[in-house]
């Protein structure tokens, strides 16, 4: 149990390649369920983050591939800019 657990919850850390919290319960058979349902929850757990990681990885590509494309908007931008200043001439509009 750790050091600086308090007496009124009592909770255990299952170590290994990583640390998982588990509450203790009141009984000896209590804690020994809840210890159990945790390892037995443990192969879930695994797969829910190999399945996060799965979407993080598509997302992290996805955004990627966006970041790779020809971005024209700055041209685009100056081009539309000169197109206004033109039709302003046309029009008699000053906006200095």
């Amino acid at each position: 149990m750790p050091d600086n657990m308090l007496a009124e919850k009592p909770y255990v850390i299952i170590s290994g390649s990583g640390k998982y919290y588990s509450d203790t319960g009141d009984s000896d058979i209590g804690c020994i369920n809840r210890i159990d349902n945790k390892l037995n929850g443990l192969s879930d757990f695994i797969s829910d983050k190999r399945n996060e990681i799965g979407r993080l990885t598509e997302r992290k590509a996805d955004i990627e591939g966006e970041l790779q494309k020809d971005n024209s908007y700055p041209a685009e931008i100056l081009r539309l800019q000169k197109k206004l200043k033109k039709i302003d001439k046309e029009l008699g509009v000053d906006n200095k």
